[in-house]
């Protein structure tokens, strides 16, 4: 399916020029932008070529009333003018156009603009489907999910039998994992859209404690390695964010480490960047796969992978990301140990 271009301008040179250079495309031009507000929302274009002077209504005004059009916010604007004032620029920004390109136009440059917007239009869309679709499957699929739950544990609670128990338990463990899946997702999707996060200045040791609580009370062996006396340092973070990704990320590092293995949380600070960094003693991660661990939806054979989506550690290197931080991946060298350390990083 060709991309559509709507064409705005009310000299009629120009518009047989743009229609000639963009031939390749589907076309529509107006003269005028009343005409432009009566087609465009039919027409639907990917990008609009918008002159600002014209009879009526100006190419700014047009502008802004487009953007208020549901279907056309992702729509590509690109105003053309003979107007060169950095103050017209602005303006144009400010009424909602993509970018600007002035009167006498070199036409290799307008169409390698073009190509850019349309195919950035095109990778936005896509990732708007995608993050639709994400969102569509992760609603719809929580309720069943709690019934199916609900009635396992119901079920648990019966003497139905040792066999029967066993399937029971297998349909509630499946429950409870596509659940937590659910709720990954979920999260994900919140964060990909969260403006602002709520801060408060919480102790690295309170934040850390609750996590260590959680592990340690099924027999995982968490250690804290805090040489420096920083534990009792105050960072200033989203605190249920912040549990959300020293959670996975410590999921993530008992899971390497094994049935026996254990877990060491290193606590470092250089003046700019606290630095809690989670060393497992598992096998390590192959250097291509850390490449793009961070992916999302990457399910690599880190751990012998056999269960969830490998979003885990991007809700966390998302969440860091939103402090201002990050969140690193790379092997331990030190003392021939073949384990990974993930680094999380959070402003002083």
């Amino acid at each position: 399916m060709k991309q559509k271009i709507l064409i705005v301008d009310d000299d009629f040179v120009t518009r047989r020029t743009l229609e000639k250079l963009f031939d390749q495309f589907d076309i529509v031009s107006v003269k005028t932008g009343e005409d432009c507000l009566k087609f465009i929302e039919a027409f639907s274009p990917d990008m609009v070529l918008l002159d600002i002077v014209m009879p009526g209504i100006d190419g700014y005004e047009v502008c802004k009333i487009i953007r208020t059009y549901p279907n056309m916010k992702s729509c590509k604007i690109l105003l053309i003018s003979g107007k060169l004032t950095l103050e017209d620029r602005l303006k144009g920004y400010d009424a909602g156009a993509d970018d600007y390109i002035t009167k006498p136009f070199d036409n290799n440059e307008l169409m390698a603009k073009v190509n850019v917007f349309l195919k950035l239009k095109n990778a936005e869309d896509i990732n708007k489907i995608h993050n639709d679709f994400l969102r569509l499957i992760s609603h719809e699929r929580r309720t069943p999910l709690h019934g199916i739950i609900s009635c396992a544990e119901i079920l648990k609670r019966n003497d139905i039998g040792t066999d029967n128990i066993n399937l029971v338990n297998i349909i509630y463990d499946c429950g409870v994992q596509l659940l937590k899946q659910t709720d990954k997702l979920n999260l994900l999707l919140k964060l990909k859209n969260m403006p602002e996060i709520n801060k408060n200045l919480i102790e690295i040791k309170f934040i850390l404690d609750t996590i260590i609580t959680k592990y340690n009370s099924n027999k995982k062996q968490i250690i804290i390695n805090d040489i420096n006396n920083l534990i009792e340092n105050k960072i200033n973070v989203d605190y249920n964010l912040i549990i959300n990704a020293l959670d996975l990320i410590t999921e993530n590092a008992v899971n390497a480490s094994g049935e026996n293995g254990k877990v060491i949380i290193s606590i470092e600070f250089d003046n700019t960047f606290y630095y809690l960094s989670f060393i497992d003693n598992g096998g390590g991660i192959d250097s291509e796969i850390i490449k793009y661990i961070f992916s999302e939806f990457t399910v690599p054979n880190i751990y012998n992978h056999n269960k969830g989506w490998g979003i885990s550690l991007l809700i966390a290197k998302t969440i860091a990301k939103l402090h201002g931080g990050d969140l690193t991946c790379n092997n331990n060298t030190e003392m021939n140990n073949k384990g990974a350390v993930f680094t999380f990083q959070i402003p002083a």
